[in-house]
């Protein structure tokens, strides 16, 4: 199972019209190519190939630009994983080692986020992945000997055995409609 980070889930009619269908997105037809994604979320969904956390959805839900939000609300409502005495362990375990690895402003920024944090524990929890449209990158050393910078979600996800897929491999793999 891959949990879908919120990024993927706002940005996929963007990112994943080139993949779905370049030749209706090179005729201008938005129509075909929002059906279409539509489709495959929700064959996503019904498969139970991908699941989400309920931050995820509470960042869609505040999100202003989003013409599909019903879709979303109504489709990904019944694929949130259950919060367990596991997750609950996972999600202390990252705001700790963000927390020691990072400068103060970065780790608050990080805990902050109403998402990603969970999403992490969520899939060290449950031995699921995470698709992100953010990319793996080291994080910058500063002279005290903390990480500086953004809290990547694919660096804290690998720190915990979480692999991050990407929009390509979540619309792309093999049995995909």
């Amino acid at each position: 199972m891959i949990l879908v980070d919120t990024n993927v889930v706002i940005r996929s009619y963007e990112a994943a019209a080139a993949l779905v269908e370049p030749d209706a997105r090179a005729r201008g037809d938005t129509a075909k190519i929002r059906d279409r994604i539509d489709e495959r979320w929700r064959s996503l969904l019904q498969a139970g190939e991908v699941g989400t956390v309920e931050e995820v959805l509470e960042e869609i839900k505040r999100e202003p630009s989003l013409r599909w939000k019903r879709m979303v609300e109504r489709d990904f409502k019944d694929c949130i994983h259950k919060q367990t005495t596991q997750y609950y362990d996972y999600l202390a375990k990252v705001g700790k080692f963000v927390e020691h690895n990072w400068c103060e402003s970065d780790a608050e920024a990080f805990s902050k986020n109403a998402a990603d944090p969970h999403s992490i524990a969520m899939a060290a929890a449950h031995g699921c992945a995470v698709a992100t449209l953010e990319t793996h990158s080291p994080p910058h050393v500063d002279a005290s000997g903390k990480f500086r910078g953004k809290v990547s979600l694919p660096y804290v996800a690998w720190r915990f055995g979480v692999r991050c897929a990407t929009i390509y491999e979540l619309f792309t793999a093999p049995g995909r409609p």
